[in-house]
């Protein structure tokens, strides 16, 4: 969610709710209703000056900006006496690798059992192979009728932990979730609707949102000073893509619920954003995850995944 917020250029002073005559007409009326915001709502709007109100405000010059605003929806917080429920995780994979894979494999799978299970005997035997590469370091294959194939894990892969039960994630999404073969994500089913709300009220979506519809970014340089670099919108844009949002906050999700120390060094380096060079969120902040982490468990206990 967002709203209006009036910032002098002068004083610096927040004057939410004032108008002045210094104010353009499309900015004097969102600060007289003086309501919240969707993305979607925002994107809609027309300054009857320049495209995308999200970025351009009320047009030339607009000193206005837009300002998250998160409606508080009662905590969920996990009961200490919940198991997982049905049938372990674990069980609807066949680890076909070896070495490091295998290990790998092996130990994100304990920990997801630990967290929850999948709520009904499932018939989907999926098997863990090798493959990609350390730019591509997992994946999850599936036919074109939406059968799945495989999921892959890289030996060379940097935060293979976390890579793996990212895959793991979209294999859930794609077979468990909703309808076998559809992302569920993607496919706007209702048990992930409140998931998808908090997922855009964060400030790293909003941020990717942002960097998808730019060319370059003022990014500070590590000797002093500040250059102009490309943004590279395919990626941002893929990251926006509801399945992949969905894996990377099921791996965060798994990482904040089971504590374990590999994941949690793991979403440490993923994290980090090299110096001079564009932050693209992929991850979210603490702080920012904390609503989709809420949201993430109610979808968990709704589909009887814990008891």
């Amino acid at each position: 969610m967002s709203r209006k917020i009036c910032r002098s250029g002068k004083s610096g002073t927040d004057i939410l709710g004032q108008t002045t005559s210094s104010h353009r007409p499309f900015c004097e009326h969102l600060l007289g209703v003086g309501k919240s915001y969707t993305r979607a709502e925002i994107e809609k709007m027309d300054n009857g000056q320049l495209p995308n109100v999200f970025l351009t405000g009320g047009g030339w010059n607009c000193r206005h900006r837009w300002i998250l605003d998160v409606m508080p929806t009662p905590n969920v917080e996990r009961d200490e006496t919940w198991r997982p429920a049905g049938v372990p995780v674990s069980s609807t994979m066949r680890i076909e690798a070896s070495g490091k894979v295998a290990d790998v494999a092996r130990e994100s799978l304990d920990t997801i059992d630990r967290v929850h299970g999948v709520g009904f005997s499932s018939h989907i035997t999926i098997p863990v192979v090798e493959g990609g590469s350390s730019t591509r370091p997992g994946g999850f294959e599936f036919y074109h009728g939406g059968r799945p194939v495989h999921i892959e894990l890289s030996s060379r892969s940097a935060t293979p932990h976390i890579d793996f039960t990212h895959e793991v994630g979209h294999f859930l999404d794609h077979q468990l979730i909703g309808s076998p073969g559809d992302y569920a994500s993607r496919s706007g089913d209702a048990v992930l609707s409140g998931w998808k709300t908090a997922v855009e009220a964060t400030a790293a979506y909003q941020r990717l949102s942002d960097l998808a519809e730019m060319k370059r970014v003022r990014v500070a340089q590590p000797n002093g000073g500040y250059r102009y670099v490309p943004v590279d919108r395919i990626y941002a844009r893929y990251l926006l893509r509801p399945q992949e949002l969905f894996a990377r906050s099921y791996a965060q999700f798994i990482v904040v619920e089971s504590g374990n120390t590999n994941l949690i060094n793991e979403l440490a380096t993923l994290r980090k954003t090299r110096e001079g060079a564009i932050g693209y969120p992929a991850q979210w902040a603490d702080e920012d995850f904390a609503a989709i982490r809420e949201e993430l468990l109610r979808s968990i206990m709704e589909m009887k995944w814990l008891k």
